[in-house]
């Protein structure tokens, strides 16, 4: 099954490619209804979400400007107030994964915590949180790295 999946996805990229941003945008979709408290956010935070799926397509091309889209739309999201779940973070997880697997480990991890850091101030606009770090916080940070440790284990295992 493996087998026939692999030569399915080299034979047809383009397909896979589209599939993988159709799941990605369901979940992350689902993730966003779930997590935003008000229905006013909704229709544009649909319209991020989609942009960042969209984006994850050229993730083979331009690895780095497809994390910074990814990033500055789950900034946006954030920010408008819905929760940094693993599944509105799915578009930044793959763009991060990408960027460590074609790039330098200096360049993934500086752009990783760049977007903690964002992420994480991010959290703390709409609702003012009065403890140090929040559960929201601690996942970011768990969704953030793990990319970027399986990235760049394949990145090592491939030289």
């Amino acid at each position: 099954m493996t087998r026939l999946w692999s030569r399915f996805q080299h034979e047809r990229r383009a397909l896979s490619e589209a599939l993988l941003v159709l799941v990605l945008f369901t979940a992350a979709s689902i993730g966003e209804i779930l997590g935003t408290r008000d229905d006013d956010s909704r229709t544009g935070a649909v319209a991020i979400i989609a942009v960042c799926c969209a984006g994850t397509l050229l993730r083979r091309f331009l690895p780095r400007a497809v994390t910074a889209v990814t990033g500055i739309g789950a900034l946006l999201l954030t920010a408008l107030g819905c929760e940094p779940t693993a599944l509105v973070l799915a578009p930044v997880m793959l763009a991060l994964f990408g960027l460590s697997i074609r790039t330098d480990r200096r360049t993934t991890v500086t752009v990783a915590f760049a977007l903690m850091a964002g992420l994480s101030v991010a959290t703390r606009i709409p609702r003012y949180r009065p403890e140090p770090v929040s559960v929201a916080e601690t996942l970011i940070t768990a969704c953030l790295l793990v990319p970027v440790a399986l990235g760049t284990a394949v990145r090592l295992r491939r030289s």
